[in-house]
C-alpha cells in the first residue's frame, strides 16, 4: 500500500500546542489562497538567502495549520509570526519542507548536477 504524503511538526505556543502540517489538502489550500504553483513558493522558502514575503509565510502557516487548527485566522496567523514566536514557527516551516520535499533543500551553487554537460570541442589527439 502506498504512504500518503504527510509531514508534521508540531510548535508549543504558550500553553497551546500547533500541529503545522503538509499534506495535499495543505498545498491545496495555500495554492488556492495565493493563486501560486506550491512549486514556486517552495522556492521562495528554498532558495539561498530566502527571504519570503510576509503576506507569503502568513499564507502558507495559515495553510500548514489547515488540518488540526481551522478555527485560526490570517490575523492570527500574523499574530504568531510578528510575535516572539516567529522564528520558531520559519525554523519549524524549514523542517516541514525539508522533510517533505528533500530535493529542494538549498544548493550548493558550486556542486556540479547529477548529469553534468559534457565537454564540447576538438576531441583529443590519437
Amino acid at each position: 500500500m502506498l504512504a500518503a504524503f504527510y509531514h508534521e511538526e508540531q510548535l508549543t505556543v504558550g500553553d497551546e500546542t500547533l500541529r503545522l502540517v503538509i499534506n495535499f489538502a495543505a498545498l491545496d489550500a495555500v495554492e488556492s489562497l495565493t493563486g501560486r504553483a506550491f512549486d514556486r513558493i517552495l522556492a521562495d522558502f528554498t532558495k539561498k538567502d530566502a527571504e519570503p514575503q510576509l503576506s507569503l509565510q502568513g499564507k502558507v502557516v495559515w495553510g500548514l495549520l489547515r488540518q488540526h487548527h481551522p478555527e485560526i485566522t490570517l490575523d492570527q496567523v500574523a499574530a504568531l509570526l510578528f510575535g516572539p514566536t516567529g522564528a520558531r514557527i520559519g525554523a519549524a516551516i524549514a523542517k516541514l519542507m525539508a522533510a517533505a520535499f528533500p530535493a529542494a533543500e538549498p544548493a550548493d551553487p558550486k556542486a556540479k548536477g547529477a548529469n553534468p554537460r559534457k565537454p564540447r570541442g576538438a576531441s583529443n589527439p590519437s
